[in-house]
């Protein structure tokens, strides 16, 4: 039929790849870093360039102003994930053209994913690094932007300061600092998929844990849940300008392809961030986003930064 509902006058709009998709392409390519598998995942990561996944997108907003701001073009900033697991950011960094890419961690198969991340940016020294959880083994300011997702929750109270410290000195006077962390306050806690239960006493907890088939001494090892005032204040000492951007983060649409908790309440939360009081409640309440920087923000008619919390 002709009318505007007629078949012929849909537009059919080609779907993005996913990212469940762009992480399955890219464990084919670390299994086997051949030609045709890096031109398959580098071809679905620059299909999804126009609309990134969402969890990349602060990353990707950073890299922009970090581009601004020293002048360098995606070639030659310099990026760390402090803390890379499999390296799929990295990778996936790697097939827009950044080629300086690097990642550290305290264990895993480290030479399989440098031969990812190295097949796609054919860079010659390694990029991905074993390392002992504290000492980074790069010079003073080797770095434009340096990013953990979801690590200082696991990162233990014997180590946490070494970390923030040495990620300092390797941060370049003109980079950006960024870190996703779970904290003690939030009530979803995703390692375990479990509500509110990180609120109770030790001993309850240990308990609950191992009602809902958790072993608690694993929980014990692999959580270190902090306060949101504690990584404020312990940034406020390393840093001049340190910004809360949890609230940015939640204005994302998160994607139902790969999102992991209720889609449904994750939707309301991202409506509610137009409330004054509640966004201010929800900014203590959900995993926290933070910037920090050794320069004030010089992007021309950028957003605000939005104050820290004053206090522990």
């Amino acid at each position: 039929m002709g009318g505007p509902f007629g078949a012929k006058n849909r537009v059919t709009q080609p779907l993005l790849p996913s990212w469940p998709q762009i992480l399955q392409a890219g464990s084919k390519l670390a299994d086997a870093p051949e030609p045709q598998n890096v031109h398959i995942y580098a071809d679905l990561v620059r299909a999804s360039e126009s609309s990134p996944p969402y969890h990349l997108r602060p990353i990707l907003n950073y890299l922009e102003e970090v581009g601004i701001r020293t002048g360098k073009d995606r070639a030659d900033i310099r990026v760390l994930d402090h803390g890379c697991g499999g390296a799929a950011t990295l990778m996936y960094l790697a097939a827009m053209g950044f080629r300086q890419v690097y990642g550290v961690d305290v264990g895993g198969d480290i030479e399989r994913t440098d031969r990812a991340v190295r097949s796609i940016t054919r860079v010659s020294e390694p990029s991905v690094l074993l390392y002992d959880g504290t000492n980074l083994p790069f010079p003073d300011g080797s770095f434009d932007l340096i990013f953990s997702q979801q690590v200082l929750e696991h990162v233990n109270d014997s180590a946490i300061e070494s970390y923030l410290d040495d990620e300092a000195r390797v941060l370049g006077d003109l980079g950006i600092l960024y870190h996703q962390i779970p904290h003690r306050w939030t009530p979803w806690e995703s390692h375990t998929k479990t509500w509110a239960v990180h609120y109770l006493p030790l001993s309850l907890r240990s308990r609950v844990y191992a009602m809902l088939g958790h072993d608690p001494e694993y929980v014990a090892r692999l959580l270190y849940l902090r306060s949101p005032f504690y990584y404020f204040r312990q940034l406020r000492m390393r840093y001049p300008f340190v910004s809360n951007k949890t609230l940015e983060r939640l204005k994302l649409r998160p994607d139902a392809a790969y999102y992991e908790g209720n889609l449904k309440l994750r939707r309301l939360v991202s409506s509610c961030t137009e409330m004054p009081v509640i966004r201010s409640m929800l900014s203590n309440l959900i995993m926290l986003d933070v910037t920090a920087q050794k320069m004030p923000k010089i992007v021309p008619n950028g957003p605000a930064d939005q104050d820290v919390p004053q206090g522990d």
